[in-house]
């Protein structure tokens, strides 16, 4: 049988050091990462930082030194900053909402350059703001089918709008306004080719959860949960079947909901038993089950009561950078009150049975308090603290024995503090640290990936053959292919499903795959009844 090379990783991770990507506090003095925000946009990672001259403004790094610079100062007044917020891929660049000394917080697009940076519509104008009525909970700018939408109001004291844009001036509209009694419209998300959003349209159904028709830009109440008041709702979270939320109202008390968009199909899954309305929970997914955090416990659901089942432990804080799902289970920070291990690093696959740590860290009842969780591939990147060691940053399989810590940057019970991870490009992982020399400032290592199969790897490699515009796939004819529940996907390193295909004894030898039009690397894998059982990591 002809030898085809995959490109795995090594299993020894050979890694450059890592390397400063710009000393923005000049010295010793570290930048202010306290606000930052980033997004991945093609092979460039757009971020926030501060410093005392320039105040809070936009960089953007390929996790190269040389290309990582401020892309514009955009509130050019001494220690003044633009703050820029709300980051959103949009077409292959920017879309984000930044103020300076002409203009309050408007909406701005930028391909990365500084002549490419540019405010899209002075929406409310002069100096007032158009999109400070819009912070709250949930995605504030919303990209979907090459058109944008976010909340926004075109006058003084007005209440915020429905508004489109497709990155120019002429092409952002407001689309529909909401009754100017009842302000703040929040939660903005999709499901199912309609927004999605909570509002308080008028006194009598008060604030719930309506649906909005991008095509005939009509508005539609979902369901109105609490009659005759107002149902608090957490950060509202969409999947491929069902929103998901947790609302209370002044009859159910607090409650994990489900919608499927109707008013039938909206309701009630589990009672939380709370004091008061603390909706901090965040909802992550999987193939097939849907995780929900809170701080006093873990729930996974398939969207029924009868499907909704505490996993009896329960994590830290509810950011979402505490848990990540590589398709078939997710990892977390969580602590089993139980065993009295502190927080450390577990995984789930939807069970009980199957929820276990991954590996105790940090001995005894301190915990090693796992945070910043990044996927790249099938292996899991985060911060944690061993007691020995310091804060740093550790990589693991998922195995006990396959969790180790992957540089000491600063030898010793000192700790390079590394925080705020993101996987970008092709092979750059972006993280701020402290090296006790510029101070806490951003940092990237590269990764090494060399074309060989790994010698321990669990799974068969897949024969792949790439052609220009597309990955041939030949499919194994030593399993059974016919099940219909066998599918081949094809992920980005970010862990992404860039494509799946039901093969259902469809196929019977080659598949065609297109490529994608970034260049990097992808990770592909043929499932059996949800079983990863071949897989390879593929060059584009």
């Amino acid at each position: 049988m002809k030898k085809i090379l995959i490109l795995l990783f090594l299993s020894s991770y050979l890694f450059a050091q890592p390397s400063l990507l710009l000393d923005i506090e000049k010295g010793t003095g570290s930048s202010d990462y306290s606000g930052i925000n980033f997004i991945r946009v093609n092979s460039n990672l757009f971020f926030t930082a501060t410093n005392t001259s320039l105040g809070s403004e936009l960089y953007i790094t390929d996790g190269t030194p040389g290309k990582t610079k401020l892309v514009k100062d955009i509130y050019p007044i001494l220690l003044e900053g633009s703050s820029p917020k709300f980051l959103t891929e949009f077409n292959g660049q920017l879309l984000f909402a930044a103020q300076e000394n002409l203009h309050g917080l408007e909406l701005w697009i930028s391909d990365g350059t500084d002549a490419g940076t540019h405010i899209v519509k002075d929406i409310n104008p002069g100096s007032s703001e158009s999109m400070s009525g819009s912070v709250g909970k949930g995605r504030q700018i919303i990209s979907f089918k090459n058109k944008a939408y976010f909340f926004a109001k075109d006058k003084p004291g007005e209440n915020p709008a429905l508004w489109e844009t497709d990155g120019t001036e002429q092409g952002t509209i407001k689309i529909f306004t909401f009754n100017s009694t009842f302000p703040d419209p929040n939660n903005l998300t999709i499901f199912q080719n309609n927004l999605y959003f909570t509002v308080k349209e008028n006194s009598t159904i008060g604030y719930e959860l309506y649906s909005f028709d991008i095509s005939s830009k009509s508005l539609k109440l979902v369901k109105d949960i609490t009659s005759n008041d107002d149902t608090k709702f957490s950060e509202i979270t969409s999947s491929s079947k069902y929103i998901y939320f947790v609302g209370q109202s002044t009859i159910d008390g607090n409650n994990i909901y489900v919608s499927d968009g109707t008013e039938q199909g909206t309701k009630a899954i589990k009672k939380i038993i709370k004091v008061g309305f603390n909706p901090a929970g965040k909802f992550t997914f999987t193939n097939d089950k849907t995780f929900f955090f809170t701080n006093d416990s873990i729930f996974v659901t398939d969207g029924s009561s009868a499907g909704t089942i505490n996993l009896g432990l329960k994590v830290h804080n509810t950011n979402a950078s505490n848990w990540v799902s590589d398709g078939d289970k997710i990892y977390f920070e969580g602590i089993n009150p139980t065993t009295n291990l502190g927080y450390e690093l577990y995984q789930s696959d939807g069970t009980i049975q199957g929820t276990k740590i991954v590996k105790d860290l940090n001995t005894g009842s301190d915990g090693s308090d796992p945070a910043y969780l990044t996927l790249i591939g099938k292996t899991l990147y985060f911060v944690a603290n061993d007691g020995v060691k310091g804060s740093e940053i550790y990589y693991t399989d998922g195995t006990s024995a396959g969790t180790k810590l992957l540089y000491d940057i600063v030898t010793g019970p000192s700790s390079s503090s590394p925080r705020y991870l993101k996987y970008f490009g092709s092979k750059h992982l972006f993280f701020y640290q402290n090296d006790n020399i510029v101070g806490l400032e951003p940092y990237s290592f590269e990764l090494n990936i060399i074309g060989t199969i790994d010698p321990k790897s669990k799974l068969k490699s897949l024969q792949v053959k790439s052609f220009k515009d597309h990955w041939e796939v030949l499919l194994p004819q030593d399993i059974n292919i016919k099940s219909d529940k066998a599918t081949l996907q094809l992920y980005d390193l970010s862990g992404k499903i860039l494509t799946k295909i039901n093969i259902n004894g469809k196929y019977t030898s080659n598949i065609l795959i297109p490529k994608p039009t970034i260049s990097g690397v992808y990770y592909m894998q043929l499932y059996i009844d949800k079983k990863s059982l071949n897989s390879s990591l593929l060059l584009n």
